[in-house]
């Protein structure tokens, strides 16, 4: 007998993996995912998956082997980006490496599949039985993710992210402009000079001179974004936050970035809201995107696991141009005189990684991966930070028309520091306040950022908010804790 005369009517194979990739998306999403979403999500990926198999099988003239190629496809195009960290994992352990990028490695993949493809043209296997073991290997799996997704689903409690309708503040005569510049990881100088032994008290003095309070051995509430900057901008410490799962923590927390009070309380004031951020915030749109830090659907996650998601870690080469775009706006938005007050959010990408400049400012790229964050590159990028920001912050004070509040913080530190002061680096930031006309005793000491909004709040629109308790809190798995 020949093989077509074995063959059954179809190759299942192909469908289970389909429909393992979108089950695994689910079980990293739940309980976010709604049913009915998903399954029209599963449908459409049976029928690409159908229209691939029945290409195949004319190719070969054999529906086995058709079907083996489509599995083949459905592996490296729909699990590609698995496939890469995986390879970066790997090669971590064997030696130092600086970054593989996902260009290559989508390169890599296609002629791999076609290596395969041609293997399987010319093998003179019976692939018959084979095909039938792996179907019902791969049901089996399907049928085990099944009921483990709705374990979870059913394990798993989400409270509803609190929605509030902002209240309008009592604005002074001539409200200021409000720059909110979020420096994205930028440690303490006390921190600074410990780990790296570097005197960082020419910038510290900079902005003194210029009537910033920098606050002494400055500390943040958390040590990842998203809280963060729920925190500061919601200015309380996010309660209820998922414990299980990346995704359905990013779902929430950015949804109380999205409706945070301070800048809302400001919108319904009549500011003009300006979002130069990695969020959305008070309903304006992101300036630019984080992998990572996003919410996210069935569809996006799975999007961002198969071949086309290697290009979502070279997004980040973006924030080059995106960060001296921040740095020469927010000159030239101090110049402009409009008819409304304005809260402008700035989110620069530095000193985070990657590294993309060094002291110099001259273009590298390093730090890519949670592999590679090297002590002495983050000091470069924090120099050429630095720099930058001295001729920002001097231009936003020239050119105001009077002089603005400015909020100039960290949201976290250096996380990757090795030994035991690890997690108590990734907790110092940067935190240093432009208040005219301010009291001594309003940047108290101690202040962390989730009263920053309040202590403004109260002494520039006549509120009374008590403060939240300044508590800090590590709430990531950091390199030296496990591998992500």
């Amino acid at each position: 007998m020949t093989e077509r005369t074995k063959e059954k009517p179809f190759t299942l194979h192909p469908f289970m993996l389909g429909a393992l990739l979108l089950l695994i998306c689910y079980r990293e999403l739940a309980p976010h995912v709604k049913p009915l979403e998903f399954l029209t999500l599963l449908a459409g990926f049976a029928a690409a998956i159908a229209v691939i198999h029945l290409a195949a099988t004319r190719f070969f003239s054999s529906r086995i082997r058709g079907g083996f190629a489509t599995s083949l496809a459905v592996l490296f195009f729909g699990f590609a980006a698995e496939m890469r960290t995986s390879i970066e994992w790997a090669l971590d352990q064997i030696f130092t490496f600086e970054y593989i990028d996902g260009i290559y490695v989508m390169a890599a993949l296609p002629l791999v599949w076609i290596i395969l493809l041609r293997l399987l043209y010319r093998t003179k296997f019976d692939l018959a039985r084979i095909s039938r073991f792996i179907s019902v290997i791969s049901l089996v799996v399907v049928v085990a993710t099944v009921f483990e997704v709705y374990t979870v689903t059913a394990r798993r409690k989400v409270a509803a992210t609190p929605r509030k309708s902002h209240a309008p503040l009592m604005l002074p005569t001539n409200p200021p402009d409000i720059y909110f510049i979020l420096m994205d990881a930028y440690t303490s100088a006390e921190s600074l000079k410990t780990h790296w032994d570097y005197d960082n008290s020419p910038f510290v003095e900079f902005l003194s001179g210029k009537s910033f309070d920098v606050v002494e051995n400055a500390r943040a509430n958390y040590d990842y974004t998203p809280y963060c900057l729920a925190a500061y901008l919601g200015m309380e410490h996010p309660a209820n936050v998922p414990e299980f799962g990346h995704w359905p923590k990013m779902n929430y927390l950015t949804e109380i970035v999205r409706n945070a009070e301070a800048p809302g309380r400001l919108k319904a004031s009549g500011y003009e809201i300006l979002n130069y951020s990695i969020f959305d915030v008070a309903g304006e749109k992101r300036l630019y995107r984080c992998p990572t830090i996003e919410s996210i659907s069935v569809g996006g996650l799975a999007f961002t696991k198969s071949i086309l998601g290697l290009l979502v870690e070279r997004e980040k080469l973006s924030f080059r141009d995106v960060n001296l775009q921040l740095f020469s706006t927010l000159p030239k938005l101090a110049a402009e005189r409009g008819t409304k007050p304005r809260f402008i959010y700035a989110h620069v990408m530095m000193p985070h990684s990657p590294y993309l400049f060094d002291e110099h400012g001259n273009h590298v790229v390093r730090g890519m991966t949670i592999y590679n964050h090297k002590k002495e590159d983050y000091l470069e990028h924090l120099i050429f930070a630095n720099r930058m920001l001295t001729n920002t912050i001097s231009e936003i004070l020239e050119n105001s028309a009077q002089p603005p509040i400015i909020i100039l913080q960290g949201d976290h530190g250096f996380r990757s520091l090795k030994g035991k002061a690890r997690v108590a680096e990734a907790l110092t930031i940067l935190n240093a306040y432009h208040l005219p006309e301010a009291r001594k005793d309003w940047v108290y000491e101690g202040i962390t950022p989730v009263n920053s909004f309040r202590m403004i709040f109260n002494h520039y629109f006549g509120e009374n908010y008590s403060y939240a308790p300044d508590t800090i809190h590590s709430v990531i798995s950091l390199p030296d804790d496990k591998p992500k």
